[in-house]
């Protein structure tokens, strides 16, 4: 990637596909992070330094935050059994 010179214009088209279509008030929470793993699982395949992990999944970040439920969806994934739960357990 680094050698095409194409790493902003996709850094660009992820972070404007992701705004239109997944950081929306209609979105559900589960959903937003569901789509925050599976978008670190493809950047770490795609730029395993990270550097572009950053700069993609910055607004997904942002927007969380300011969602009030983030956390009760967060702790339920965890306790459910759910992939951010597998994920973890393979992990550790």
């Amino acid at each position: 990637l680094a050698r095409t010179g194409r790493t902003m214009p996709l850094v660009q088209a992820l972070r404007q596909q992701m705004t239109q279509r997944l950081l929306i008030a209609g979105a559900h929470t589960k959903d937003i992070i569901q789509a925050y793993i599976d978008t670190i699982r493809a950047m770490r395949v795609v730029d395993p330094r990270g550097l572009l992990l950053e700069a993609v999944s910055n607004p997904i970040r942002a927007y969380l935050k300011r969602r009030k439920d983030t956390v009760r969806c967060i702790l339920t994934a965890l306790t459910e059994d759910t992939d951010l739960q597998r994920e973890l357990h393979t992990s550790a």
